[in-house]
């Protein structure tokens, strides 16, 4: 800084000292010039450099902040689905409790919003078939549970599906408390449609049926992906389960959405085994079909897996319900 400079500055100085008022100082930074400095136009704007920069910037935040902000839908999504299907299976040992059986699939090709026979059980008068040939695109019956539709309707938006073995639905079908573990005489009526003989500490246990004796061959056969049997009904003692719910997951294929909609087309494509527990799939043939549990397997493929399955045990359901055979 020149001496004229240090001379301007004090006698400036000087003069705002004397006076009140707070005149602007014309040289100072701000009105675009500083001690000789030229005058930037204010109506500058960015160069296009300037523009893309930021832009390259605001587009690596955005595929920086968008990865964890997926994960933690996925993760919600997934929590909100596992409680439902929580409280959905209390709800359905309430409704065995009651009835005394379980319900058929309601039809999951209904616009759950506003067709009136949506969510309700599809079943014969005589109470002893379900009336959805082979059980195709059922889905939980959330009117005859007594619930709401968002009940029944897992994280990612759809409804869940809903598979039952079809025996257990007939009246008193899901009521062992006249079996005994001890007895050895056998069961009354003819298979599939076993029932425990009465029983009594006079009668037993000769005349007593063991629940394995009702239950042999009974219930929906479960495989892992790698098919491995978590449920089978050919097993000495039956592990069938009575019901499967099924939520499809994130890529939400093969399952119904509350309007009545069949969810394709989602990514990654299901695997192999997964495409299984398709909604629109029936039940069948008897022999050989079955359902798939497995944990999740999110690489792309025929391995992939991303379904979350609730299940139960006819014997396991029977006991939540308060219906589980009984020591004579």
């Amino acid at each position: 800084m020149n001496k004229k400079q240090w001379q301007f500055i004090l006698k400036y100085s000087a003069s705002q000292a004397e006076g009140c008022g707070r005149a602007a100082l014309p040289n100072r930074p701000g009105n675009g010039q500083f001690f000789g400095l030229p005058k930037r136009n204010a109506m500058h704007g960015f160069s296009l450099i300037e523009i893309a920069v930021v832009l390259i910037v605001i587009s690596v935040l955005m595929v920086i902040v968008a990865a964890p902000l997926g994960s933690i839908r996925a993760q919600r999504a997934t929590e909100d689905t596992n409680a439902k299907l929580a409280a959905l299976d209390a709800t359905i040992a309430v409704y065995v409790a009651q009835n005394g059986r379980l319900p058929c699939p309601a039809n999951g090709t209904l616009d759950g919003t506003a067709n009136a026979n949506a969510g309700l059980e599809q079943i014969n008068v005589g109470v002893t078939a379900c009336t959805l040939v082979n059980q195709t695109s059922g889905v939980v019956p959330w009117k005859t549970l007594g619930v709401q539709l968002a009940d029944v309707t897992d994280g990612w938006g759809n409804v869940f599906t809903y598979r039952v073995d079809e025996s257990l639905i007939r009246a008193q079908a899901m009521n062992f408390t006249a079996c005994s573990p001890g007895g050895t005489g056998a069961a009354m009526g003819g298979a599939p449609n076993f029932t425990c003989a009465p029983c009594t500490s006079a009668t037993f246990p000769a005349a007593c049926t063991p629940p394995a004796t009702v239950i042999a061959g009974r219930g929906i056969r479960v495989r892992d992906v790698g098919g491995t049997l978590l449920a089978d009904p050919a097993a000495a003692v039956s592990t069938g389960v009575a019901y499967v719910v099924i939520s499809h997951g994130e890529n939400r294929n093969d399952s119904y959405s509350p309007q009545g909609v069949l969810q394709v087309g989602g990514t990654p494509a299901s695997g192999t085994e997964e495409a299984r527990n398709a909604a629109n799939l029936p039940n069948t043939p008897a022999g050989t079909f079955y359902l798939v549990d497995s944990p999740a397997m999110y690489a792309d493929g025929v391995t992939h897996f991303d379904d979350i399955v609730l299940r139960r045990t006819i014997l396991a359901l029977a006991s939540k319900a308060g219906l589980a055979p009984r020591a004579y």
